[in-house]
């Protein structure tokens, strides 16, 4: 992904609490992480990180999973419903790109309601754990599990 690409993007009122901006994300990359822009048509709309490694860094996160990390719609486009389809083609991204791949992990920070109402909307559940380790405190860990595995442990 071309980083420049994603410059524009800004969070939302209130949203930096719980997202970096693109810039701030990609000059932290892991090794194993990777940064996806959000395209609608030819404008790029969003930004996220796949991160391969996502369940070495947190005991939650199984083996087989991808950890998805700082999803960012951009402020001028929010409301349109561009988060839900974004996290509704994830799967075939995540298959296409990640093929031994069996999920996709994150957690959700328990006062970002929008956002978790929109990862349920596409499809993860909350595993009914919280993890702590947030910066901007506690967080709502939420799985979307792929055809072969749709059991979520609990």
């Amino acid at each position: 992904m071309d980083g420049a690409r994603v410059m524009h993007l800004i969070p939302g009122p209130h949203e930096h609490i719980f997202t970096a901006t693109p810039a701030d994300r990609l000059r932290a990359l892991g090794h194993a992480e990777t940064g996806w822009a959000i395209l609608e048509g030819d404008d790029v709309v969003g930004f996220f990180v796949l991160d391969g490694d996502f369940a070495a860094l947190h005991d939650f996160a199984r083996e087989d999973e991808i950890g998805l990390r700082s999803l960012l719609i951009d402020s001028a486009r929010r409301g349109e419903g561009l988060g839900q389809a974004a996290m509704l083609a994830l799967p075939g991204l995540v298959a296409r790109e990640y093929p031994q791949a069996r999920g996709v992990v994150l957690t959700c920070n328990l006062r970002n309601k929008k956002a978790y109402e929109t990862y349920l909307r596409a499809g993860f559940a909350d595993t009914g754990e919280v993890y702590l380790g947030g910066s901007a405190g506690p967080q709502h860990i939420m799985q979307l599990r792929g055809p072969e595995t749709k059991e979520i442990p609990g």
